[in-house]
């Protein structure tokens, strides 16, 4: 029975990832992945496998550390893997990622609540939950890897394999600044739950205390250390406050309001009206009303939440990138431990399964948060295509030597990214290289007017050769 079961979740996994990789994949070979985040990481993962810190400079025109941007230290343990996979290698992670979820989900559910026939269900929800798949689409960031560690870290705590924990907890810790955030509630949430277990409950109390001490020495002194500014620049909840401990104080003195920016535009744009309701919708949709059986989980959910809708950008409140990730493996123990518990409540996995399919169609089809669905439309010609000719770009690409230093198109960048010295266009420093398209309507950090003068500028600057001049692409090269 065991052996069919592992057999059933590695069918499904196969079949998931190559669902996965025609995302990612695809996306990649269409230049649908850009500078920010995916080149910045490249271009780290490059540093890191060559013993050296990155200095930020795709993105930044000043050097410095790229960790004052995001504490991100799971780059430098997935560095050697750059040395096989290049500039392939997060795009793998990325996948990987999603099935060391599905899978601890699953040892979870059969360890928890002791039902192995449940595992598959289970692994079902975690594939098919929306964020998986805007993630996915976004291609790359280390909260991803942290959110899958989840269900691995609480299946450790209760086989009390403690070296385990605090192996994974670490990991998590490791993947970004504000994980450590997090933890405070995973913590409180293993307190809760095994509070009659003396061993459990000193051990979360341990991790708790190691999660908030490292979440202040890496905010308040580490990453500001590393800035230019020396300061944490990341802090962006200014609806709860100007720093993180007013934040806490409005969310526990404040709790009327604080429901209000949960569900209310704080971004004085109309545009936005519906941005929470239709993430609201959705997560509901996938689960999240199981919370009402078992309001322990609200310490997996709160931060998550709380931060996800206070953030000063409206793009994080909605359904699109990696802004979701961390609910999928939260609902699917959620929804396992609702039907473990309420067996008078019967509601076939059949239904829960169909619901989370329901909403990611959802989600590739058409939703108030405008993004580019042909991100992932897998069945549909627009996903595997850009509306223009990408063999002339990918020539020039292959032009340009291997250890020349360039500035590049947000969209080209991630493809020339892992090398010592690449920057995002319009920054160009000692740059031998510069390839852009026209053709491309991503013209970030420039609009589009800016972008078309700078152009015109570098077709009148002497100091260029126009190597290749074609509607699909621009190649110059220093003279």
């Amino acid at each position: 029975m065991a052996a069919k079961q592992t057999h059933l979740l590695w069918r499904i996994s196969a079949a998931f990832v190559f669902v996965f990789a025609l995302i990612v994949g695809v996306n990649h070979y269409c230049f649908r992945t850009y500078a920010l985040d995916l080149g910045i990481y490249t271009n780290a993962l490059y540093d890191y496998a060559h013993f050296r810190w990155n200095d930020a400079a795709v993105f930044k025109e000043q050097a410095q550390n790229v960790l004052s941007d995001h504490f991100d230290l799971s780059l430098v343990l997935l560095s050697p893997l750059s040395l096989l996979f290049g500039q392939f290698t997060l795009l793998i992670v990325q996948i990987f990622s999603m099935v060391l979820g599905a899978f601890g989900a699953a040892y979870w559910v059969r360890i928890r609540c002791h039902r192995v026939d449940w595992q598959w269900q289970i692994m079902l929800l975690f594939y098919l939950f929306f964020g998986v798949y805007s993630a996915l689409s976004f291609v790359y960031h280390s909260n991803v890897l942290a959110a899958c560690l989840l269900p691995w870290l609480l299946a450790f705590v209760h086989q009390k394999q403690w070296l385990k924990v605090y192996v994974t907890a670490f990991l998590m810790l490791i993947c970004k600044e504000i994980i450590a955030i997090w933890m405070v509630g995973i913590a409180l949430f293993i307190a809760h739950t095994y509070w009659q277990d003396k061993t459990i409950r000193r051990h979360a109390f341990i991790l708790l205390l190691s999660s908030l001490s490292y979440a202040l020495l890496v905010l308040y002194v580490i990453m500001p250390a590393l800035s230019l500014n020396q300061a944490y620049n990341h802090y962006k909840y200014h609806a709860l406050g100007q720093n993180y401990a007013q934040a806490l104080v409005f969310c526990f003195a404040h709790p009327i309001d604080l429901l209000k920016i949960m569900f209310t535009n704080t971004s004085q744009n109309n545009l936005f009206d519906w941005v929470k309701i239709e993430f609201w919708v959705f997560i509901m949709l996938s689960g999240a009303w199981a919370v009402c059986f078992n309001p322990r989980y609200l310490y997996l959910l709160g931060i998550p939440l709380v931060s996800k809708m206070a953030y000063d950008d409206p793009a994080v409140w909605s359904i699109d990138c990696h802004y979701s990730i961390e609910f999928a493996p939260i609902l699917v123990m959620l929804l396992a431990e609702f039907k473990a518990k309420w067996k008078g409540i019967r509601l076939p996995w059949a239904v829960l399964i169909a619901l989370n399919a329901i909403v990611s169609i959802r989600l590739m089809d058409h939703t108030v948060y405008m993004h580019d669905y042909n991100r992932l439309r897998v069945y549909q010609k627009g996903h595997y295509e850009r509306g223009f000719n990408l063999t002339p770009i990918r020539q020039a690409i292959d032009g340009i030597p291997k250890q020349a230093v360039v500035s590049a198109q947000s969209s080209i960048l991630p493809h020339l990214a892992y090398r010592d010295k690449v920057y995002q266009f319009p920054i160009v420093k000692d740059a031998q290289w510069i390839i852009l398209s026209e053709k491309d309507v991503v013209t970030y950090p420039l609009n589009a007017l800016d972008y078309h003068v700078a152009v015109q500028q570098l077709l009148k600057d002497t100091s260029w050769q126009v190597v290749i001049q074609k509607p699909e692409v621009l190649l110059f090269k220093r003279r």
